[in-house]
């Protein structure tokens, strides 16, 4: 009879954590993302579970999906890259209404669309019947609302990992002849400087331009703490 292995109950966790810091190109972060999702998914399905007495945990956060992954389920014509902000922002609400359901976020207050504000003002209405003026109105209030939205609490560490994945890559493109720690291997020390970066300055849905710049700078102020 073939030897049983064990396999550790954050196996999915750790194993999306490397593919997410050795592999993935932050030029197509989001493609190379969806390709994480899929390699854990199919790689966990060849491992058959085995039975326990004790009754199976429903309380497993999953881990979350980004606006661009439910605008790519969504099959829905456009270019993401030319998309404007309120046109991701429905996007963006799927995304929160997704990971709420899987657990991986708590919504205290919900994100709202200029679509949305004005079917709550007229049912029947059509938006594309608005002139310029009127859009930017309820665009306007959108952005309000949503900027005083309080941030979700995240349950599981998913930013910090990801955000760590780019600075790495970063670090050993620009000094190939140091050795850094994958996130898995960060000192105690290096992951806490890193966590208290990733809690001040970035967020969920950032401007991608502005969140390459702020890891990058964190990555040239910190490196010395995650050499090997």
């Amino acid at each position: 009879m073939d030897e049983i292995r064990a396999v550790p109950a954050d196996f999915e966790d750790k194993l999306t954590t490397l593919l997410r810091n050795e592999f993935i190109d932050d030029i197509n972060e989001n493609e190379c993302e969806e390709t994480v999702v899929f390699l854990v998914k199919r790689i966990s399905s060849m491992f058959i579970p085995l039975s326990h007495s004790e009754p199976k945990s429903t309380s497993k956060v999953q881990s979350q999906v980004s606006a661009y992954t439910m605008f790519l389920r969504s099959k829905d014509n456009g270019d993401w890259k030319t998309m404007s902000e309120d046109e991701k922002m429905e996007y963006r609400i799927l995304a929160d209404e997704e990971n709420a359901r899987r657990g991986s976020k708590v919504i205290t207050h919900k994100r709202v669309s200029a679509r949305t504000l004005f079917k709550q003002d007229f049912k029947d209405g059509d938006w594309n019947d608005l002139t310029e003026e009127q859009k930017q109105e309820y665009k306007d209030k959108s952005k309000e609302h949503n900027t005083l939205m309080p941030k979700a609490e995240r349950k599981q560490t998913g930013l910090e990992s990801k955000s760590y994945g780019l600075a790495l890559r970063y670090l050993r493109k620009h000094m190939p002849s140091m050795k850094f720690a994958t996130w898995s291997k960060v000192s105690n020390n290096g992951r806490q400087a890193w966590n208290e970066f990733v809690a001040q300055k970035l967020v969920e849905d950032m401007n991608k331009d502005l969140y390459k710049d702020l890891v990058y700078d964190a990555a040239q102020r910190l490196f010395e703490l995650f050499i090997i």
